[in-house]
């Protein structure tokens, strides 16, 4: 039996997701884009990102989850507050992401999606199986919410909303249950000639339009260097 999609979209807003999407199981569209990248050595020292097991559940998504049909893909906004200038001008202050200003994303999306997942159990009365990440498992995130129609591939490589920009979190739920209507993509990219957010990147680590090199990367010199070493 399909679930009604508009019944999971309504009770994913009321847990407080600001965006909904579904998309089919399939691998993601971008997927030999990644190998190439992979190819490239770009993950620079992240050796688990080029794992043939991780590779494998990126090719097969049946390898996550046996018989998954759909994913629920899911989008949750972090906001701030300005910052006054005397703070935000002051040398002796370092910058840190906005996105991490807040309690850790992953706290507080799994428990939200859980009970998504376990209100879809009780709802459509069968013994489904499913699968929960928050940035942590081998999943294409921003290609498959893409898919769902949640936005589109900037040229930094972020997702982007045509309208909610790209400051939000994604999520999704793998799970055998299928829906009686799927989201259509979003486009491929919006961004036309603009080259803003390639420019805006202080240490140049886009050697092309769509492409990191996560080596020259800040996020990456500073949280991933310290905690990889193969």
């Amino acid at each position: 039996m399909q679930f009604p999609a508009d019944r999971l979209k309504n009770r994913a807003l009321e847990l407080g997701f600001n965006l909904v999407g579904l998309t089919h199981a399939q691998p993601s569209p971008q997927l030999d884009a990644y190998l190439r990248w992979v190819e490239a050595g770009m993950h620079g020292s992240m050796g688990y990102l080029a794992r043939p097991d991780r590779l494998q559940r990126r090719e097969n998504l049946n390898v996550i989850l046996p018989g998954v049909q759909s994913l629920v893909m899911v989008g949750l906004d972090y906001s701030t507050l300005p910052i006054a200038p005397d703070i935000l001008d002051d040398p002796a202050r370092g910058r840190v992401a906005a996105y991490a200003w807040g309690l850790d994303y992953h706290d507080i999306l799994t428990p939200k999606l859980e009970r998504l997942a376990e209100w879809l159990r009780a709802e459509s009365g069968q013994s489904i199986s499913h699968r929960v990440y928050v940035d942590t498992g081998a999943v294409l995130e921003r290609s498959h919410a893409q898919q769902a129609g949640m936005g589109f591939m900037g040229k930094n490589t972020m997702l982007i909303h045509p309208r909610r920009g790209s400051t939000f979190f994604i999520g999704e739920i793998f799970t055998d249950l299928e829906f009686d209507a799927y989201d259509q993509p979003g486009r491929a990219t919006m961004c036309g000639n603009c080259t803003r957010g390639l420019n805006a990147c202080p240490t140049n680590a886009f050697p092309h339009p769509h492409v990191l090199d996560a080596r020259r990367c800040i996020s990456y010199l500073t949280i991933e260097i310290p905690t990889y070493k193969s």
